[in-house]
């Protein structure tokens, strides 16, 4: 990225396939994106009734077909994991969704016996709990996290059947060939290439407004094929060392907390929450002001399932820093610079 390019946050842009990388399943079925993952997974166990964290996105929960599962939430967030799910009221049929939110957890929390968990390691693929799990199934929304412009993965840690793998719906690969496209001329601009901004987010935001809006697909060859050949124990390790960078720099600042993740754990971004609203608001126009771009993960101003006020009221105050292997620890020293300033 050369200097008067330089941004934060926002899509990731095309990096080219490297090197050999690893993944914790054993087999897994590829779909176009995570919601069609978690889909399968829900439809393949034949549950009744599925808990799920309040705290998480509301457009995967609301993408879940109506009347295939009841759902029901469990209050679980960053700042307030919960390591034990025993005291929920269980009833036959009922089966567990456990999410390693924004990376911060290194270890699942305790499920009773002889109730399912789907897993979900979106936002830490390579975890000690990921690769050591002996969950039915598992998922994660693969674009997430690495630099591919569609896909999803559903596998079974202890070895159980899988659903079939969709064919490549013909709509799907439109909208992720736009968000490629997207990938692409974005990696342009940022080397310097006489490419309007706008000409890159057009395409970005045609094709992740259009992704997971049709039946369920695979995802394209492209993404199947550079599945293997990304650095991703390198990239894990940057994102330690980023979130690790940015911490440092922000040191105590007022009226912000920085969530610290688990021991052992890599997070997926920093995690900020702020004392209200009002601050985060005025940290995060601060902040689009200095090219940076950070993400609330989660709103919950239009929950698809029941949630508790104090969940709401976290998603208010609560904001997200990219820190993955697109950034250094010295981009990560500037961010947490403009953090201060904002609240200053």
């Amino acid at each position: 990225m050369i200097a008067d390019r330089w941004e934060h946050g926002s899509d990731q842009h095309w990096i080219e396939p490297s090197a050999g990388g690893r993944y914790p399943w054993r087999s897994a079925v590829l779909y176009g994106c995570g919601r069609y993952a978690l889909n399968a997974a829900i439809a393949h166990g034949g549950h009744r009734r599925l808990w799920v964290p309040a705290f998480f996105c509301q457009e995967v929960l609301a993408a879940i077909p109506h009347g295939s599962v009841e759902l029901v939430t469990y209050d679980d967030a960053p700042g307030a994991l919960v390591d034990d799910l025993g005291a929920l009221p269980f009833r036959d049929g009922d089966a567990v969704f456990s999410v390693n939110t924004l990376g911060l957890r290194a270890r699942p929390p305790r499920v009773p016996a002889g109730v399912p968990v789907i897993e979900d390691h979106t936002h830490d693929l390579w975890s000690a709990w990921a690769t050591g799990s002996t969950a039915p199934l598992a998922i994660a929304s693969l674009r997430k996290l690495l630099p591919v412009p569609d896909g999803g993965a559903l596998w079974s840690p202890s070895g159980g059947g899988l659903p079939a793998e969709p064919a490549l719906d013909p709509a799907h690969a439109r909208a992720a060939l736009d968000r490629l496209e997207g990938m692409v001329l974005k990696t342009a601009y940022l080397d310097g290439a006489a490419i309007p901004k706008d000409a890159f987010r057009a395409h970005a935001l045609a094709g992740e407004a259009a992704i997971a809006t049709g039946p369920s697909s695979a995802p394209l060859p492209l993404t199947r094929t550079v599945l293997a050949a990304f650095p991703v124990d390198a990239w894990r390790a940057r994102r330690a060392e980023n979130h690790a960078a940015f911490a440092e720099a922000l040191g105590d600042a007022p009226g912000v907390q920085l969530v610290a993740p688990e021991p052992g754990a890599t997070p997926y971004t920093v995690t900020l929450v702020h004392d209200t609203p009002e601050l985060r608001e005025r940290v995060r126009e601060k902040l689009i002001e200095a090219r940076i771009y950070p993400a609330i993960l989660w709103s919950l101003e239009h929950p698809a399932v029941s949630i508790s006020p104090a969940m709401l009221d976290l998603s208010r105050r609560i904001l997200s820093l990219h820190c993955d292997l697109r950034y250094s620890p010295a981009d990560m020293e500037r961010v947490a610079g403009a953090v201060r300033a904002a609240i200053a």
